[in-house]
C-alpha cells in the first residue's frame, strides 16, 4: 500500500517550487519518500535544482511489481527506488538561432549504497524544416570508466502544422 501528495507553487513570475511526499508499506516494511525542486527561468536561462530521498524501506508500485514479477531474486539487477537523487542543471537558449546549450550534475545513490556523480553537457540546434540536431556527453566523476556520448537527429515523417 502506498500514498502520497505533492504540490507545485509558483513564487513570483520566474520561480516554481515543487514538493512531494509519500509513504509505503510493502511486505510489512514501512518507508517514506520526499522530493523538493526549485526551477528558475527567464528569457534565455533556466536553472533547476532538486533532491529526492527515501527513508526506511520505501517501495513504489513499479519497484514492488518488478521485484516480484520481473527480477524475483536477481542480485545484479534491481528495480529498487534509489536512496537519493540530487540534480543541478543549467541551460541557455538562443531563440533567434534556435540553439540551446546545457549541462549539469546528477548525484545518484542506489538502494545498495553505490554512488554515481554524473557530469553532463548537451547542445540542440533546430532548423526551420523541423529537423533538430542534438549532442550530449556525460562522465561519472566517481568512476571515469563510466562515460558516454550521443549525437542524433530528429525529423517529422508526416505533415507538420505551420
Amino acid at each position: 500500500m502506498a500514498g502520497g501528495m505533492g504540490g507545485v507553487f509558483p513564487d513570483g513570475k520566474n520561480v516554481t517550487i515543487k514538493v512531494e511526499a509519500a509513504l509505503s508499506e510493502y511486505q510489512g516494511n514501512l518507508g517514506d519518500f520526499s522530493y523538493l525542486a526549485w526551477d528558475w527561468e527567464n528569457k534565455n536561462l533556466r536553472l533547476h535544482a532538486s533532491s529526492s530521498r527515501t527513508f526506511g524501506n520505501f517501495n513504489d508500485l513499479a519497484a514492488a511489481t518488478a521485484n516480484e514479477q520481473i527480477l524475483p531474486s536477481s542480485g545484479i539487477l534491481s528495480a529498487a527506488v534509489p536512496r537519493a537523487i540530487d540534480q543541478l542543471t543549467v541551460s541557455y537558449g538562443l531563440p533567434d538561432r534556435q540553439l540551446t546549450f546545457g549541462g549539469g550534475a546528477i548525484h545518484y545513490s542506489q538502494a545498495d549504497g553505490t554512488e554515481t556523480l554524473l557530469i553532463s553537457a548537451n547542445a540542440t540546434k533546430s532548423f526551420r524544416s523541423h529537423v533538430t540536431l542534438f549532442a550530449n556527453a556525460y562522465i561519472d566523476s566517481l568512476d571515469t570508466s563510466n562515460f558516454g556520448f550521443g549525437v542524433g537527429v530528429t525529423m517529422p515523417l508526416g505533415g507538420v502544422d505551420k
